[in-house]
């Protein structure tokens, strides 16, 4: 996680472009959204020392579920509201960030394994 006051996108963008699909964010130890590589590569590596990740992170309404959260209702939820990601987070504590292609991975390998 990464703090939005961040005052330069150099160390986001080092995390991100290394094959980081995305990053929480976070302000004043409380979850405000996430950074994904496509907001960073929309600022010149020049800027990036410059560059907040407040003023490249978008709006997003931050979807979430519980770590016991059954992965296909996590799919159907993504499904029906469009989102790609989801935030896993019990209390306070952010777990992790779940996406719609490591269900669709874990289902697929599922399938093989027992042979569907």
């Amino acid at each position: 996680m990464v703090s939005c006051d961040h005052s330069g996108l150099l160390f986001v963008a080092v995390l991100l472009l290394h094959k980081l699909a995305h990053s929480a964010v976070a302000q004043n130890n409380s979850l405000v959204g996430l950074i994904t590589p496509n907001e960073v590569k929309k600022v010149s590596r020049g800027q990036w020392l410059q560059t907040s990740v407040q003023s490249v992170m978008p709006p997003r309404d931050l979807r979430v579920v519980a770590p016991d959260t059954p992965a296909i209702d996590a799919l159907r939820m993504m499904s029906r509201e469009d989102n790609n990601l989801l935030l896993v987070i019990s209390g306070r504590r952010l777990h992790g960030v779940l996406s719609r292609a490591q269900i669709l991975r874990l289902l697929r390998n599922s399938a093989e394994v027992h042979g569907r």
